[in-house]
């Protein structure tokens, strides 16, 4: 039985064994109608009714009711025909055949079918892929204030389809798009005010349009306002409130939201710390198409959370990424099959390749590694060096770093001490903390430079700042000489303690110079001697001088030539001065007589 919604101003028609007396849209009443009395428009309006459930028997009766509505010469049951023609829905599919049903249907001028013309000619549904035209008929459609279609003119002008890219007319359109509660016009307009496309970057305009999004029922506005909210973009932080949103979008189907709400699992943001529901969810978002989703499996394999450590499940899990073309898959893929121990050189190189492919500048920067050590492939510097300018051209300062490298000590190349001050100045420019330390090592030893100790804490401290341990140990030796700062020993104590704990030999030479000298500690040979040896056994060359020193004085030990001459050899067997040592002035000058000395002595 089919009924009619009896306010005018509604339309609504259903059908159904049961009779409907109040209309499911306004709560109008209704009323019982004959076939015979439907209009079109009114069998168009039934044909969508019964597109709803979505079964094969409504699909049937809905295509019934569009034919019914092209007999009474209706264009919404033409181009919702065509729709079906297109799907395979009730009905063969039949791309010609929809593509005639739209055409038909724009004749009378009506616009979601200027729409799906669009899409045809886009895609080449039904007819020849003619991007000029798909544009013609998305802005035909547009114009006549269907407001998905102006999403459609928008893209084309972001991507620059047949015509140059414009982002500030994309923006427009997809304003017009979000005017009209369009909801990925709200979705796009967001994106374009994070991102400054367009438009000025605007946190505030980008999280209420995403907010919009959301609640005009889209996840990936969901997605989009929960990841502003964990940073805190255009709103207050909340971690909690992020994942909620993230789950939200994962119950909408979203596959990025589920990724996401793995990560808030694995790291506690905002929720419990949970490995096992970390698992869970990429495994969701992977099954859903996400290539984030295999990349989180990949990475729980690999380290053992929530799952057994497994080297051969990681890499199966990146394969699955990687084959999407997911550059942080190919990348850790091909770290796995660099490994040492784990060398697969062709494999490693394949993957690095790929990645580089998508711009991963690490992966260049490996690759580099790989012929410049000869890791299961001949060295070659000509490669590497090649590798590592194109991660310098992409701003990589690892490429600068590596260059800087190379110059210096010739691999490959003439050495170019110059050249590698510029390459290690630019990669530390860019924050890599080794090319702040061999810009600082360059100032500290006039390389190239003139000596400015104030660049050489400047350039350490930065270093120090990110963490690395190698700078932390020669700010304090620049406190405990007042190098580019003023002297203050006790903080260079502490400086140099803490990294002579953490096994840095030059910090072990430099505190038990402190003892020996009773420098920020109380005099204490017996400490600097064990000190110097400790550093002595990883071949620090100033600790062996300096136990030769004590040696040969009998400084807090009885004097021994012959152990002075064994610490001496041990840095050169001919007794010679090793021009790597950094001593100056009156160290160097010691050492220098007794080597001397020894020389002499035969």
């Amino acid at each position: 039985m089919i009924f009619i919604c009896q306010n005018k101003d509604c339309g609504a028609v259903t059908e159904g064994e049961q009779e409907t007396y109040i209309c499911p849209n306004c709560g109008r009443g209704m009323r019982a109608a004959a076939e015979e009395e439907l209009s079109g428009s009114q069998w168009s309006e039934l044909g969508i009714f019964w597109r709803q459930p979505h079964t094969k028997a409504s699909d049937l009766r809905a295509v019934q009711c569009f034919r019914n509505a092209i007999k009474k010469g209706d264009a919404c049951g033409m181009s919702n025909l065509g729709i079906c023609a297109e799907h395979g829905i009730g009905m063969e599919a039949d791309k010609r055949r929809a593509f005639w049903l739209y055409t038909q249907a724009a004749e009378f001028g009506f616009a979601p079918a200027f729409y799906h013309l669009g899409n045809c000619y886009e895609r080449g549904i039904g007819t020849k892929e003619d991007q000029e035209q798909a544009f013609a008929q998305y802005l035909k459609a547009a114009e006549a204030g269907y407001a998905q279609a102006n999403i459609a003119v928008g893209s084309f002008y972001e991507c620059g389809v047949g015509r140059e890219v414009d982002m500030e007319e994309a923006f427009q359109w997809y304003r017009y798009a979000a005017m009209e509660g369009e909801p990925y016009g709200c979705l796009y307009l967001g994106i374009c005010y994070r991102y400054g496309k367009g438009v000025a970057e605007n946190p505030e305009a980008a999280y209420a349009w995403y907010k919009k999004a959301a609640e005009l029922g889209l996840a990936e506005g969901m997605r989009r306002m929960g990841v502003c909210v964990e940073l805190g973009y255009g709103t207050e932080a909340n971690l909690e409130e992020a994942a909620r949103l993230y789950r939200m979008a994962a119950d909408g189907g979203d596959a990025v939201g589920m990724s996401n709400l793995s990560v808030c699992y694995a790291k506690g943001r905002g929720v419990g710390q949970d490995y096992e529901k970390a698992v869970e969810c990429a495994k969701k978002a992977a099954e859903w198409g996400n290539p984030d989703g295999w990349f989180h499996l990949g990475f729980y394999y690999q380290y053992g959370m929530g799952v057994p450590k497994s080297r051969d499940e990681a890499i199966r899990h990146y394969e699955k990424g990687a084959s999407m073309g997911d550059v942080s898959c190919q990348y850790n893929l091909a770290w796995l099959y660099d490994r040492p121990g784990y060398e697969e050189a062709e494999k490693a190189i394949h993957w690095y390749e790929k990645a580089m492919e998508r711009g991963h500048i690490n992966a260049g920067v490996n690759l580099g590694l790989i012929y410049e050590l000869g890791k299961g492939v001949p060295i070659d510097y000509e490669k590497a060096i090649g590798y590592y300018e194109w991660a310098a051209k992409q701003g990589g300062a690892a490429g600068f770093q590596k260059l800087g490298y190379i110059y210096d000590g010739g691999f490959g190349v003439p050495v170019d001490k110059k050249k590698a001050a510029e390459l290690f100045l630019e990669g530390a420019k860019r924050g890599d903390a080794h090319s702040m330390n061999m810009t600082a090592w360059y100032y500290e030893h006039g390389v190239t430079y003139e000596k400015d100790y104030d660049k050489v804490f400047y350039w350490y401290k930065r270093a120090a700042a990110l963490g690395d341990a190698y700078a932390k140990v020669h700010v304090g030796e620049c406190y405990l000489k007042g190098h580019g700062v003023k002297k203050d020993i006790q903080k260079g104590v502490v400086l140099v303690q803490e990294g002579a704990e953490a096994g840095s030999t030059f910090a072990m030479f430099l505190l038990g110079e402190c003892y020996e000298k009773g420098t920020g500690v109380a005099p204490d040979f017996d400490r600097a001697l064990t000190l110097y040896q400790q550093a002595a056994e990883k071949n620090d060359e100033e600790a062996l001088y300096r136990m030769a020193l004590l040696y040969h004085e009998g400084m807090g030990v009885e004097q021994d030539m012959e152990k002075a001459r064994e610490c001496c050899r041990r840095v050169n067997e001919r007794l010679e001065y090793s021009t790597s040592c950094v001593f100056e002035g009156e160290w160097k000058e010691k050492v220098l007589k007794l080597l001397k000395e020894l020389r002499d002595e035969g």
